[in-house]
């Protein structure tokens, strides 16, 4: 899933991308082996804790990087990152206790997906650009 036109040539933010789109893609193939659900159920479970805890930190570093540069849409940055963690949290309760009901699976794989391609394929290049703008990417 991961695309090279995804880099932002800020090392820390492209490492945590690669990684955020690595476990959204294992996420979605055990998702799409419905066959496995079962089998499967443990590591569909950790993701979403993953997903959870990891965007929580790569938004903290993320944003951090924002207000170091003075990136100036760093307020409607920081709702959408706040959005999309509660989404997570609410996938991740969902699936605690309503079990792997394989609709809502793959309803939540799908939103994981459309939003990461979304915001780091055009958000996040804002941020980008910002950046060489201003000098702080050669």
């Amino acid at each position: 899933m991961w695309k090279e036109s995804y880099r932002t040539e800020i090392d820390l933010i492209d490492r945590q991308h690669r990684e955020l789109f690595n476990r959204a893609s294992r996420f979605v193939r055990s998702v799409i082996e419905e066959k496995d659900l079962e089998e499967n159920s443990d590591y569909i479970q950790e993701t979403l804790y993953f997903l959870e805890e990891y965007c929580f930190e790569h938004f903290r570093a993320e944003e951090d990087y924002q207000k170091k540069i003075g990136y100036k849409d760093y307020g409607k940055h920081k709702k959408e990152h706040d959005g999309f963690q509660e989404d997570i949290a609410y996938y991740r309760k969902k699936v605690e206790v309503n079990g792997l009901e394989i609709e809502d699976l793959k309803i939540i794989a799908a939103k994981i997906v459309i939003w990461l391609k979304f915001h780091v394929g055009y958000e996040d290049m804002k941020i980008s650009e910002h950046a060489k703008k201003g000098g702080y990417i050669k």
